[in-house]
C-alpha cells in the first residue's frame, strides 16, 4: 500500500514539470556575390540550425524563364550545420535550399555577358561575347574615353559565333577603348556589360614624293611611314600610269626603324603613287609629273644646239629659244621643229645674253609637262 501510494506522488510530480520545446529548425542561404559574368563561380553558404551535422540538404534553381526549378546540387552540413556549394549560373537564376524545410528566403543571382577585346595585328579590334543564349544579330559597340567620359564610336553586330570586328581606326583615335552590351542589346535575364579598358595604338600609313615634277629619266624617291608599325611590314607600292584605269605593284618593301619607308621611283610618264600595308591600310594617292629633259650647249659660231629626251621621237614638235629680258621675264627670240633625232640648231644673232630652249605641255604632248633647258650663258 505504501509503495502504491509513493508511485502515485510520483506520478504527479512529473505531470507538474514544465514540458522541454524541441529545437526550432531553420536555415539560412548567402550568395557571394549577387550579380556575376557569365562563366564566373559563385559561392552559396548557409546553415541549418536545429539539425544534426550531416543534414542533406538540396539546393533548388530557377533559371530565369522557368516555372519549375532543377536540383543542381544535394551537399551535407558540417560543424555548425553550415554548407557551402559553387554554381555556376548561365542566366540570371534564383536559388533556393531545402531539406524538410525551405530556406527563409530564396536569393536571385544576375549575370552580366563576358566581353573580350583586342586589337588584331592590322589594326582592327576583334570583339568577343560569351553568354548562355544566342545574341546573333545583336549590337555590340565600341566606346572611347574622353574627357572622363565614354563615348559610343562604332557598333557592330555579332556573329552566330558571337563575334564582331570593328574597322581600324584613324589616327586620332589613338587611346583608351572599351566594349560595351546595353542590358536591351543583353536581354531577357542578362544585366548590361562592359569588358576592360584597352589602350589602342591606330595605324596610318602615309606617302610622301621628294619631288612633284621630275625630269624624264631622273629619279625620285617616295618615303612614308606606318604610324605605330614596327620595322620589318611589308609596305606594297602601286602606280598607275597616266590614262590607266588600274594600278599595278611596281615594289614591296620593308618597313625600318618607327615604321619608316622609302623607294626611288623614275616614272617615264605622269604617274600616280598610293602605297598598302594589307587591305585595310591604304596612303592618299600622290601624283608626280614628268617633263622632258631639254639639253642646250653651245656649237662653234654664233650657234647652240637642243636635245630633248622623252623616250621616243618628237620630230616635228616646236622648239622656243628664248632670252631673259627681266628677271623672271623670258621672251621667244626664235622657235624651229626638232628633227627625227629630236634635236635642233639655233643660230644666234644677240648681244651678250642669258638663253634656254622651252618646250610648250601641247608640243610635250598628252601625260608630260612643259620642259625647260639649263640658262646659258652666251657671248658673240
Amino acid at each position: 500500500m505504501r509503495r502504491m501510494l509513493a508511485l502515485s506522488v510520483l506520478a504527479a510530480a512529473a505531470c507538474a514539470l514544465p514540458a522541454v520545446a524541441a529545437p526550432k529548425v531553420r536555415m539560412t542561404l548567402e550568395p557571394s556575390t549577387t550579380a556575376v559574368l557569365y562563366g564566373k563561380t559563385v559561392t552559396l553558404s548557409g546553415r541549418v540550425v536545429g539539425k544534426p551535422r550531416g543534414t542533406a540538404v538540396q539546393i533548388l534553381a530557377w533559371r530565369y524563364g522557368r516555372s519549375a526549378p532543377d536540383r543542381v546540387a544535394v551537399v551535407h552540413t558540417g560543424a555548425g550545420g553550415r554548407f557551402v556549394v559553387h554554381v555556376r549560373p548561365r542566366v540570371q537564376t534564383r536559388y533556393l535550399a531545402r531539406d524538410t524545410v525551405e530556406v527563409e528566403r530564396a536569393v536571385v543571382v544576375r549575370v552580366e555577358p563576358a566581353l573580350g577585346i583586342e586589337e588584331l595585328g592590322d589594326g582592327r579590334i576583334h570583339a568577343h561575347v560569351a553568354a548562355g543564349a544566342s545574341l546573333k544579330g545583336r549590337h555590340v559597340e565600341l566606346e572611347q574615353q574622353r574627357g572622363g567620359a565614354w563615348h559610343v564610336i562604332a557598333k557592330a553586330k555579332l556573329s552566330r559565333a558571337l563575334n564582331a570586328n570593328f574597322a581600324p581606326l584613324p589616327a586620332s583615335r589613338s587611346g583608351q577603348v572599351r566594349l560595351a552590351l546595353s542590358v536591351n542589346q543583353a536581354g531577357a535575364g542578362y544585366l548590361g556589360a562592359v569588358s576592360h579598358a584597352m589602350a589602342y595604338r591606330a595605324y596610318t600609313l602615309t606617302l610622301q614624293p621628294s619631288s612633284y615634277r621630275v625630269s624624264y629619266g631622273h629619279a625620285i624617291t617616295l618615303s612614308g611611314r606606318l604610324w605605330n608599325g614596327r620595322a620589318g611590314e611589308a609596305i606594297v607600292v602601286q602606280a598607275w600610269a597616266y590614262r590607266a584605269s588600274a594600278p599595278r605593284r611596281i615594289a614591296t618593301v620593308r618597313t625600318g626603324p618607327h615604321g619608316r619607308w622609302s623607294l626611288r621611283v623614275a616614272p617615264r610618264r605622269q604617274t600616280t603613287y598610293r602605297a598598302m600595308w594589307g587591305t585595310l591600310h591604304i596612303s592618299g594617292k600622290e601624283r608626280v609629273g614628268v617633263a622632258p629633259e631639254i639639253s642646250l650647249n653651245r656649237l662653234t659660231g654664233q650657234r647652240v644646239l637642243t636635245h630633248v629626251r622623252l623616250g621616243r621621237s618628237l620630230a616635228g614638235r616646236t622648239v622656243k629659244l628664248q632670252r631673259l629680258d627681266a628677271p623672271g621675264v623670258w621672251r621667244t627670240v626664235a622657235q624651229k621643229q626638232l628633227n627625227r633625232r629630236s634635236s635642233a640648231v639655233f643660230g644666234v644673232s644677240l648681244p651678250a645674253s642669258q638663253l634656254r630652249v622651252a618646250l610648250s605641255v601641247n608640243e610635250a604632248g598628252a601625260g608630260y609637262l612643259a620642259g625647260f633647258s639649263r640658262t646659258l650663258r652666251y657671248r658673240p
